[in-house]
């Protein structure tokens, strides 16, 4: 699933200073209301990206490597580049 690398390779969503592992030193979080919107955004952003694998994202494989140029053939070096002139 999506959602797993991201939260994987991206660690945990800190949206606001709230979110971050010492919970920040907001002057308003006692009172604030915008955690828990924030917070069921950040759940609801995991929601879709769960519902897709990495192999939905990459199944135009030849398209994005057209796109990319991974299909092209790598521009053959000059003698000059080789010897390390510029």
């Amino acid at each position: 699933m999506v959602g797993r690398v991201v939260r994987e390779t991206e660690g945990k969503a800190v949206v606001a200073e709230c979110f971050g592992e010492s919970g920040g030193d907001c002057q308003i979080a006692p009172n604030c209301r915008l955690r828990g919107v924030l917070g069921e955004a950040v759940t609801a952003f995991y929601a879709v990206l769960d519902r897709y694998t990495l192999a939905d994202l990459v199944n135009n494989r030849q398209q994005l490597a057209r796109m990319l140029f991974i299909d092209r053939p790598a521009p053959a070096k000059s003698a000059r580049a080789d010897r390390g002139h510029a």
